[in-house]
């Protein structure tokens, strides 16, 4: 703080403190009840602070301020403690501002001893300058001021959700959600505890989207876990792990946070992604077996559960493509729907075909709906129905062992 501002604050402080010396001595005692009950129903409907002294100076309503916090109940204070406390509000303000927050909160402290109210005013008025530290991301400031506060008041709610908030600005949830069961485990009200627990569930599922976003599965494990302890039958901490591991192919430890979910009603859609995730995972372990011929090779695949063909994999085709012959067993047992005309282009030039959707086409274990195929006079095939195009192997991962003849199919 530089010369001219420690001067300007002495000046305030002592026309803070002759001006409510000389009100006490002036108001009546009737006058001075009125007035504290007035200011504070004011005060708590309007909900509003005077934070401007938060860059560091005092505005010129810190006297009308300090008036305020002095007159609270001091219809039963003795003319000495009244000076005395109108001393200590103007001293804990004037520390506050100057940044010396302990010798602040030992003022704040004296206050309370002398008149609690005046004491509540001052610490709403350095709550609403917290708030204004963390909107304006003053981290610095404030951290040094809660460091100091809950030293001293370890417990206190209202500049706990504040550290709450800040913990959540500067990037640390798992410190943030760990503070709200601090608080839910010293609340004994349950409509608190319900409104912590909703917070700290929120906290964590939008950072757990932002590190599945980044794809960042450790990182989900290693914050799982430091708060699960807090929640232990919490579903979504339980499936955020299950997935993790699932995608680090721990697959023993996914099953087991997955069969321990309780009341999973809610959570159910999410199970079955997951265990189908897993069983995705087990089949492409093992690899699905190939007929080669030459330098081509051929894979089973189902249609609609019941008719079964032998596909030459063409991941140079864009759409899969059955043989006019196969289409003819198919429309038997089927009712199959048409869905477009088409012109292709074929080494042997122009060729009229026509595409269908079949319900259900399935290639070991693996299944995608509402699969588009074209039907087309296919020459020359004589080893197999037709060509499985990209338009089924986009959706995995896959790869051809053309030694062991084994195509590996895997989620994305």
């Amino acid at each position: 703080m530089n010369v001219k501002l420690v001067v300007l604050l002495s000046i305030l402080l002592t026309i803070s403190i002759g001006t409510n010396i000389y009100l006490l001595k002036k108001m009546d005692v009737q006058t001075l009840t009125q007035e504290s009950s007035f200011r504070h129903t004011e005060h708590n409907t309007s909900g509003q602070h005077n934070t401007d002294a938060i860059s560091g100076s005092i505005n010129t309503s810190d006297t009308d301020k300090n008036a305020q916090l002095s007159v609270k109940s001091n219809s039963q204070l003795t003319d000495q403690q009244s000076q005395e406390l109108n001393l200590l509000i103007a001293k804990a303000e004037q520390l506050f501002f100057a940044n010396q927050f302990i010798a602040a909160i030992d003022h704040l402290e004296q206050i309370a001893v002398i008149n609690q109210t005046s004491s509540d005013l001052i610490n709403e008025q350095w709550l609403a300058v917290g708030e204004q530290w963390v909107s304006k991301r003053k981290f610095s400031l404030l951290s040094s001021f809660l460091q100091a506060y809950l030293a001293r008041f370890p417990v206190d709610e209202q500049w706990l959700q504040l550290k709450i908030e800040w913990l959540i600005a500067v990037n640390k949830p798992e410190e943030a959600i760990s503070l709200y069961y601090q608080l839910i485990a010293n609340a004994f009200n349950q409509d608190k505890e319900e409104i912590w627990s909703h917070q700290a569930h929120k906290v964590f599922q939008q950072y757990r989207n932002e590190l599945k976003i980044q794809k960042a599965w450790q990182r989900i494990i290693n914050f799982s876990k430091a708060i699960i302890a807090n929640e232990v039958d919490y579903p979504p901490y339980q499936i955020a792990l299950a997935e993790a591991y699932i995608h680090l192919n721990e697959i023993d430890t996914a099953i087991n946070y997955l069969e321990n979910i309780k009341f999973p009603e809610k959570y159910v859609s999410e199970i079955n992604a997951l265990n189908t995730l897993i069983d995705s995972i087990i089949l492409s372990e093992e690899g699905v077996a190939l007929n080669q011929h030459g330098q081509h090779f051929i894979v089973e695949a189902t249609f609609n559960n019941q008719h079964t063909s032998h596909l030459m994999i063409d991941t140079g085709a864009s759409l899969t493509v059955i043989s006019t012959a196969f289409y003819q067993q198919l429309i038997r047992s089927d009712s199959i729907e048409t869905k477009r005309n088409l012109n292709i282009n074929t080494a042997g030039g122009n060729k009229a075909a026509f595409s269908i959707i079949i319900d259900e086409f399935w290639i070991a274990g693996r299944a995608v709906y509402d699969f588009e195929v074209v039907v087309m006079d296919l020459d020359g095939l004589n080893k197999a129905d037709g060509l499985l195009g990209m338009n089924f192997l986009q959706h995995f991962k896959f790869e051809i062992d053309q030694q062991n003849a084994l195509l590996f199919l895997s989620p994305h």
